[in-house]
């Protein structure tokens, strides 16, 4: 087995838990901490895989027995991935709940933050599953290309911003 799936997996788990720690900021607004999906989630997931698909099949020239068989691959997986992503997103509510209560209980707040972390390491090793069910259908080469694709699969550091440094303005002396 490939070792670099470990690594995969704990960059997608810190993404994710860097949004949740954004989201559960005071001061968010709840329209933009809980988006309103137009689509049920099957049919969301379902648009988004198709386009995940599409991006991979033009960008890595994929054969069509290769798309028939990701296509499976996701099929198969999506319904797990649909479940625990709700989860994840309850679990979510309920921390920032916690977080946002008028008295602020730790205990609770830490009880909740290990639900999440339980919750969101299930949906990390359903999402891994998926890859590795989509990296068994590519070849070295496709493999190559597409982890030059993600974020997580750059190396060294990104390049330095354009343009003059941004400065904080000066806080006002109490």
């Amino acid at each position: 087995m490939n070792s670099r799936i470990p690594y995969l997996l704990l960059a997608l788990s810190i993404g994710i838990n860097i949004g949740l720690a954004y989201r559960s900021l005071p001061g968010a607004d709840e329209t933009s901490m809980d988006p309103p999906r137009p689509k049920g989630p099957r049919e969301e997931f379902r648009a988004v895989m198709d386009n995940h698909l599409d991006r991979m099949a033009d960008g890595l020239d994929l054969s069509d027995e290769q798309v028939a068989s990701i296509r499976q691959v996701l099929d198969r997986e999506s319904p797990g991935i649909i479940a625990q992503r709700d989860l994840v997103d309850g679990e979510r509510r309920t921390l920032r709940d916690i977080y946002v209560a008028p008295v602020f209980d730790r205990a609770a707040y830490r009880a909740q933050l290990e639900r999440l972390h339980s919750a969101q390491a299930v949906l990390d090793e359903r999402i891994g599953n998926a890859m590795v069910g989509e990296a068994v259908v590519l070849d070295e080469e496709q493999r190559r290309r597409y982890v030059r694709g993600m974020p997580w699969g750059q190396t060294g550091r990104p390049p330095p911003p354009k343009g003059p440094p941004r400065r904080r303005p000066p806080r006002p002396k109490r």
